[in-house]
């Protein structure tokens, strides 16, 4: 892709997804939305109801993607079940991550992964995604590049570490609220290897 592009389900714009994406009959592997950007283009997917993925809801490598006022639940894949974020300036706000899992290969980020780019969470809910046993950030796993997570809520996600947040970033996380996460190896709530700085959080 090489030109920006919105898909705009929020037809009466109250900010509720109208249009739901469902690729439960796609190929084994298949996410349901992929995104390849090769220059500076610009995605914004709102208003998207994003479920069935088995290759991950959203794949995305290079650009800017916007994910808002959409939901990305019950996907699948080895790594990134709900969003797979390669080298992207990825922003999700007003959104809903959930019930999405990994399992095999990577076995990371259950409901977000995100590499070598920026990863912004604003106003949104990541909850009951997993890592699986083996499995490192249940809810959003970030590894090199900037990770920012701001008045949002992180629940119920589990994982082998980093129950909600996997992070070897260098991370913000500020009103924040994480509840019931768990980890069956090490950092229920979180795991950091890079520098974090939290503010005004609930744990």
């Amino acid at each position: 892709m090489t030109q920006s592009l919105t898909i705009d389900g929020n037809l009466n714009n109250d900010g509720v997804p109208k249009i739901t994406i469902d690729g439960s009959n796609n190929i084994i592997g298949s996410s349901v939305i992929n995104i390849n950007i090769t220059n500076s283009a610009t995605v914004t997917l709102e208003g998207l109801n994003i479920t069935g993925g088995s290759g991950s809801g959203i794949y995305a490598a290079g650009g800017t993607l916007t994910v808002t006022h959409s939901t990305v639940s019950g996907n699948s894949a080895n790594a990134g079940g709900g969003i797979y974020a390669d080298g992207v300036a990825l922003t999700v706000t007003h959104s809903t991550a959930s019930g999405n899992s990994v399992s095999g290969g990577l076995s990371a980020g259950g409901g977000i992964y995100a590499v070598a780019g920026t990863l912004t969470v604003t106003h949104s809910t990541v909850s009951g995604n997993s890592g699986g046993f083996d499995g490192h950030g249940g809810g959003i796993y970030a590894v090199d590049g900037t990770l920012t997570v701001t008045n949002s809520t992180l629940a119920s996600n589990s994982a082998s570490s980093g129950g909600a947040l996997y992070i070897d970033s260098n991370a913000s996380v500020t009103n924040v609220t994480f509840s019931r996460n768990s980890a069956t190896d090490s950092g229920g709530a979180m795991l950091t290897g890079s520098t974090l700085t939290l503010t005004n959080v609930i744990l």
